[in-house]
């Protein structure tokens, strides 16, 4: 699982309960196994407290005493499928903005949706943040976010809103194609 696939969105909880396993890289190196039911719990109320603090504060979220407070009752009270569901909404909100004029090349994530007749907007993008050709940046986001998922597009715009560049799954190969439709 690549760092950016436990924000959603989620289409099942079967979906959910496949990303709820990055609460695990917040357990410590003790083995759970050795421990009594209620150490387990705590460990793991813990590790959920400091995923959920760590993934609000990537979004630029401020906690205050009593945001903590309710941070603390989620991680116990919650299941790692709500867990990563809410804060998977918060992540994507804070990726979602984006600034009234853009000044370089910028991309964004889009999906399939049953019954839609157009891709929609995942709330996933940003400003492209190196050098590197715009077919190749577009595979390259395509498979940081969606790791052979079909029906995901990424879409690379240049300053002017033009679409420069797209890739999408194809046959389980991320495939790049150049604003004149060419596949690279």
């Amino acid at each position: 699982m690549t760092s950016q696939q436990h924000i959603g969105p989620f289409a099942t909880r079967m979906d959910a309960s496949d990303a709820k396993t990055a609460l695990f890289d917040e357990l410590p190196d003790t083995p759970i196994g050795a421990l009594t039911p209620y150490q387990r719990r705590r460990v793991m109320c813990d590790a959920a407290e400091r995923f959920i603090t760590k993934q609000l504060t990537a979004a630029g979220v401020e906690l205050a005493g009593y945001d903590q407070a309710i941070v603390k009752w989620l991680a116990a009270e919650e299941s790692g499928e709500i867990i990563v569901t809410i804060t998977g909404w918060v992540t994507r909100a804070s990726l979602a903005t984006v600034p009234a004029e853009r000044t370089g090349v910028s991309w964004a994530l889009y999906r399939t949706e049953p019954g839609a007749d157009a891709l929609v907007p995942a709330g996933i993008g940003g400003d492209q943040d190196d050098d590197t050709e715009p077919v190749e940046f577009a595979r390259r986001k395509l498979i940081e976010y969606t790791r052979d998922h079909p029906g995901w597009v990424v879409k690379v715009y240049g300053p002017d809103d033009r679409l420069l560049a797209w890739a999408e799954w194809i046959d389980g190969a991320a495939v790049g194609y150049a604003q004149n439709g060419a596949k690279r």
